[in-house]
């Protein structure tokens, strides 16, 4: 099977069905007010990250990739930048988190709990919601030697 970033969780789905709306393969359905994944699709997942960016019933995402593919740290970072855009443009805050995934990444028991499969590394992590505050502005930096030609 294919790498797939939806993981449909029984226990937390919701019968909104607006991942199955957003997803560009048509991979998710509605199926007596819950959202499954259509049988014969996983493997058309491209790794957009469009579900994971809209589901209100998930607060932290996990990136992860099969070790055995060609460039998987470099998908799971993009996938991750984009659902950050995706978050963006529906009024959630995001941020990364470091410090979550190797933690996940060496405990059988996190792995087993999130559905991580035996041959996938956990690369990343979001934070997702929708902020307490709203910022006017940001703070000016000066880039730290970050030089661009």
């Amino acid at each position: 099977m294919a790498e797939q970033l939806h993981v449909v969780d029984a226990e937390t789905r919701l019968g909104d069905g607006i991942c199955a709306e957003v997803c560009p393969e048509d991979i998710l359905e509605l199926v007596d007010e819950k959202v499954a994944t259509v049988d014969g699709r996983a493997d058309a997942c491209i790794l957009c990250g469009q579900c994971v960016a809209v589901c209100p019933t998930e607060s932290l995402t996990m990136f992860h990739g099969n070790r055995w593919t060609m460039s998987y740290e470099e998908n799971a970072h993009l996938v991750c930048h984009h659902s950050m855009l995706a978050a963006l443009s529906l009024g959630l805050g995001s941020t990364i988190i470091g410090l979550i995934p190797p933690v996940v990444d060496r405990s059988k028991f996190l792995r087993d709990r999130y559905g991580i499969p035996k041959d996938n590394k956990v690369l990343t992590s979001l934070v997702l919601g929708y902020p307490k505050y709203k910022y006017r502005c940001s703070i000016r930096r000066d880039l730290a030697g970050v030089k661009f030609h």
